[in-house]
């Protein structure tokens, strides 16, 4: 019996002792894998172009946002400068440019497309008014609003677009919102 109780009390110590060494090895192996992990509250800020980043690291700090480049939807456009009234606006390549008034007392400018073969579409047209209402009673625009205006001294200058379009020009009507959108003052 006193061999029996020898071989009870080896045993059990080599269990306890094969059961602390696998404890130790682990604890020492979880350590070294993953050394002070924190977790980051699940926060999330937006960045300028709509998208969202997280917090991450070991000071939780918000990741960087992505970079995005301006696309310049007017890149390879022609540009028409006016001196007089101190403006310029991009406009595109199968467009050309007519300065004349006969029928548009008011007009700066206007912008013909070249459409092949051999025809051409007016667009747009810029003005100068003394005054708003005076564009929206006048013969040309019927009680219609500018697409675009702005004041320029006493006067007012305007884009317009819409009397030229037909039902089916929305893309005419996306070409002239950019190029509104290219329009600057350079006084």
């Amino acid at each position: 019996m006193k061999k029996s109780l020898i071989i009870l009390v080896a045993v059990t110590l080599i269990i306890i002792g094969v059961g602390l060494a696998y404890w130790q090895l682990n604890w020492q192996l979880n350590k070294t894998a993953m050394p002070d992990q924190v977790a980051c509250t699940e926060e999330a800020k937006i960045c300028p172009d709509g998208s969202a980043v997280g917090r991450q690291g070991p000071n939780c700090e918000f990741a960087e946002c992505p970079i995005t480049q301006a696309v310049d939807e007017t890149a390879g456009w022609k540009t028409y400068r006016n001196n007089e009234y101190g403006f310029e606006i991009k406009y595109p390549e199968n467009y050309k440019i007519v300065v004349d008034k006969y029928g548009w007392p008011n007009s700066i400018v206007h912008f013909i497309e070249t459409i092949p073969p051999g025809a051409q579409a007016y667009r747009s047209t810029i003005e100068v008014w003394d005054n708003l209402l005076n564009f929206s009673n006048s013969s040309n625009h019927q009680g219609k609003q500018p697409n675009y205006s702005t004041k320029i001294g006493e006067k007012y200058l305007t884009i317009s677009y819409q009397y030229f379009l037909n039902v089916d020009d929305k893309a005419i009507e996306t070409e002239w919102q950019k190029a509104i959108s290219s329009f600057k003052l350079i006084k």
